[in-house]
């Protein structure tokens, strides 16, 4: 086994010598020994120019390949700083939640099996905060109602960035139930007059 050490042209040959000193030299054979090419990357994942909110696990994926070898680790960036561990197996891909809102820069790097190193082309996301829910009361309407009687209290709830996890209801200010599944809904029975 031989490794060239650098890029060139080489003749080789192969010498044997029998158990009486004889020796005798083959053919000379002529290689060629360029260097190798470096790997291919791009992320896949997330797309340039996407948004996301504060605290919302973002997966991050790259595609490689190396022409004349293997990938030997897809190492990921944020803002040019290492994120977590490089990811030896394909398919390349780690995950990430940003602590703050701003414009981040991803990019990936792969190195190949004689460790040529490439960087892909930088993509930018937004991440910006965490809007808050909206809600409004469906039931009951405006009005008068009798003291003791069971009274439907209900309202819609919507999230535009996630899910609504729940809704409580007050009646002057003191809670009087808790919704956690759509559609969001208590019973209250008023036990004085007001």
């Amino acid at each position: 086994a031989w490794t060239p050490g650098a890029v060139g042209t080489y003749t080789l040959t192969a010498r044997a010598t029998d158990n009486l000193g004889n020796i005798t030299d083959s053919a000379v054979v002529t290689v060629t020994v360029g260097a190798s090419n470096a790997p291919t990357v791009a992320l896949s994942n997330p797309v340039n120019g996407s948004s996301y909110t504060v605290g919302t696990p973002l997966t991050i994926a790259a595609n490689a390949a190396d022409s004349d070898g293997t990938i030997a680790q897809v190492q990921f960036f944020v803002n040019g700083v290492p994120l977590n561990s490089a990811d030896l197996i394909s398919p390349y891909s780690t995950t990430w939640t940003a602590n703050s809102t701003g414009v981040y820069t991803l990019t990936a790097q792969a190195t190949d099996n004689n460790g040529n190193v490439t960087t892909s082309a930088a993509v930018t996301v937004t991440i910006g905060a965490n809007a808050a829910p909206t809600v409004a009361l469906t039931s009951p309407v405006a009005g008068s109602y009798s003291l003791g009687n069971l009274v439907l209290v209900s309202a819609n709830a919507n999230d535009s960035d996630g899910a609504v996890a729940s809704v409580q209801f007050f009646a002057n200010g003191l809670a009087i139930g808790t919704a956690t599944t759509a559609p969001f809904s208590t019973s209250w029975r008023p036990t004085l007059p007001g």
